[in-house]
């Protein structure tokens, strides 16, 4: 391995013996992780100090044994193809810090089911999580920008909630949808304050619920026609609990127990 003004770069699995029996060495002023630093070498675990403030692309790629990452506290961006096919990756926190994931960050982490996004983040880029396990994604109020093919192929998700009073902008590419071909996405969840300002994000056929918190105005209704999303197949259900107030959007109706019945006809404004 090399250290060059406090950045590392070129470690070998030669060197993953020091890092294990003897990390106070190993990042001895340390504070940078260079590009492809780690790439395709055999690391199970790291835990990177806070002493690193930045992490390079590619940084570790290619990394098929590595299985948990504890990253430091002062990151603000986890950079391009930085855990790229990382098949076996199962646990990584994204620090408090963290503001943007970039393009392919943690495309192909097939063993990555779930993923705490930090209220700080605001950008996700081009295929951040292209045919990554997670199940389900809790989008914090803070994101503002959901680049193309963000969540696409993601084959096990199940649900995705956008957040509450957020506008989302959608950075088109070649490849305009941010969900696609995720067949097992079957609940989308939203706010009455959300708002998607530009066309063609889902192209989801496969959703059969949408939960709405708040009011379903024809103002919602109208923004999320303009999204892709069929809203045709969906029939109206009475306002129920969620833990937070909402609506539910569902194929089918469902029974809803000590409800009212709700008699309006037309989404009001």
């Amino acid at each position: 391995m090399k250290k060059e003004n406090g950045v590392l770069t070129d470690v070998g699995n030669e060197d993953l013996e020091l890092l294990k029996n003897n990390p106070q060495e190993f990042w001895e002023d340390v504070t940078e992780i260079g590009d492809r630093a780690f790439s395709e070498s055999d690391i199970r675990e790291i835990e990177i100090p806070n002493s690193v403030t930045q992490i390079g692309s590619y940084a570790f790629a290619y990394c098929n044994n590595l299985t948990k990452v504890k990253l430091p506290k002062y990151l603000d961006k986890i950079p391009e193809d930085c855990f790229l096919r990382c098949s076996n990756l199962q646990e990584i926190n994204i620090p408090d810090s963290v503001e943007e994931i970039g393009d392919f960050a943690f495309s192909n982490t097939r063993a990555l089911k779930s993923i705490n996004l930090p209220e700080s983040l605001k950008n996700i880029d081009f295929c951040a999580f292209f045919y990554s396990g997670l199940v389900e994604i809790n989008l914090p109020d803070s994101v503002v920008e959901i680049q193309s093919c963000a969540f696409e192929k993601c084959h096990n998700l199940t649900k995705i909630n956008f957040p509450d009073g957020a506008e989302i902008v959608k950075v088109t590419s070649n490849d305009p949808y941010i969900l696609r071909d995720n067949e097992n996405l079957k609940t989308l969840e939203i706010s009455t304050n959300t708002r998607f300002l530009e066309e063609d994000f889902f192209r989801c056929d496969y959703i059969d619920t949408l939960i709405v918190h708040g009011q379903v105005t024809k103002d919602l209704v109208d923004n999320l026609s303009k999204t892709n999303l069929d809203l045709s197949k969906f029939k109206y259900c009475y306002p129920i609990n969620m833990g937070r107030d909402g609506c539910m959007y569902s194929t089918t109706m469902l029974e809803i127990p000590d409800q009212k019945e709700n008699n309006t006809d037309e989404l009001t404004k």
